[in-house]
């Protein structure tokens, strides 16, 4: 008996504000479905799942030192991957032992404050898998200082066009997925203290430097109603690649 396969994990991390979570979560169009099996058994009962659009995905949720336990209640029956985190573990650290649990074909990042259309996760998926060398994949909510630039399809035959900022590197206050693959090419996030808070643009920068492409999908945006702070210690980020690239090494063992 073959059952649809998880073919998405949404990592949630998630701090104290119990109402911006939840309801950012709930905008996301997840809908707990029955799982059609390949084979029909008479009287057999339905076995559910979650779902986005028929993305059939799973959960990992994060919980930082000081989270409302009321959103422990809330995700407790819908997913058995829920971790707690003491106080001062870097957002490195907690990604790290979330990508862990996971183990569906692409890992998706979610943040609160983002909104956005129905079938994003189609497509999002859609676009990792015909681009050729996918890094990260999001959703811009503006296509200001982004290039729109054809690239290479899987099958070598088509170019697709996608959207490519300037930096190379995706907002990190939005949404965006990575091939869980990506995890033994490009590796971990880093989860050293001095690079606390720009975890996210490390990793994609040395997705770079083992030629992966990090870009938008042309067919969605998304809107961040409440933007986050910018990320700090830019300059140490610098330091630490322009290092790697010098050992040509990019990669941080999960």
């Amino acid at each position: 008996m073959k059952r649809s396969k998880v073919e998405a994990t949404l990592c949630l991390l998630i701090g104290r504000d119990y109402a911006t979570h939840i309801h950012s979560f709930e905008s996301l169009g997840v809908e707990r479905k029955a799982i059609e099996d390949e084979i029909i058994y008479e009287n057999k009962p339905d076995t559910y799942g979650y779902f986005i659009d028929d993305v059939q995905v799973e959960f990992v949720v994060g919980l930082l030192y000081g989270c409302d336990p009321n959103i422990a209640n809330y995700f407790r029956d819908k997913t058995e991957h829920i971790i707690t985190f003491e106080q001062g573990v870097t957002d490195g650290f907690a990604y790290n032992e979330m990508f862990r649990k996971c183990e569906s074909d692409w890992v998706v990042i979610t943040q609160p404050n983002v909104f956005v259309k129905r079938h994003w996760l189609t497509d999002l998926i859609f676009y990792g898998k015909i681009i050729a060398k996918s890094g990260a994949v999001g959703l811009a909510d503006s296509m200001n200082s982004c290039k729109y630039l054809p690239m290479l399809s899987t099958d070598d035959e088509a170019m697709i066009n996608v959207f490519i900022p300037d930096s190379n590197t995706l907002d990190t206050r939005g949404i965006w997925l990575f091939a869980r693959q990506n995890l033994f090419f490009v590796g971990a996030f880093t989860e050293e203290l001095e690079l606390r808070g720009c975890e996210i643009t490390h990793w994609q920068l040395r997705g770079l430097g083992v030629g992966l492409t990090n870009y938008y999908i042309p067919t969605h945006t998304c809107m961040i109603a409440v933007p986050l702070a910018p990320p700090k210690n830019c300059d140490a980020m610098e330091k630490s690649i322009k290092e790697m690239k010098k050992q040509r090494n990019y990669y941080i063992a999960l």
